[in-house]
């Protein structure tokens, strides 16, 4: 039992599936909240969940949503990438020529007390 629900949870934790999980759940959250919340019985709500679903959006619109975000995640990492090198350039330039001129201070002091 333990290494189905590790298989499982392996699973789960890949990437793709995750973003799937997670689009599942973003799209569906009206329709699991009443099947977990409601007042009416089991069957009930079991039969609110079936007419307010379908496999379209319980199956093939999360896997075509985890899909995509699995495919356009490391292009909007390369993006964020490119966008933010210029301003840590610019940052450790200027930590760069702070660290100088404390480097020739501390010179013009150490020549001055000799």
């Amino acid at each position: 039992m333990k290494d189905l629900i590790d298989a499982v949870s392996l699973r789960v934790k890949s990437p793709y599936f995750g973003y799937a999980v997670f689009s599942s759940i973003a799209l569906n959250w009206h329709e699991y909240f009443l099947l977990a919340f409601a007042e009416e019985n089991a069957r009930q709500r079991l039969l609110e969940f079936d007419n307010s679903t379908n496999s379209w959006s319980l199956l093939v619109l999360p896997l075509l949503i985890g899909f995509a975000i699995a495919f356009a995640s490391p292009w909007i990492r390369l993006l964020y990438d490119w966008v933010s090198k210029k301003p840590f350039e610019l940052h450790d330039f200027m930590r760069l020529e702070a660290q100088n001129k404390i480097t020739i201070k501390e010179a013009e002091l150490e020549q001055t007390r000799n």
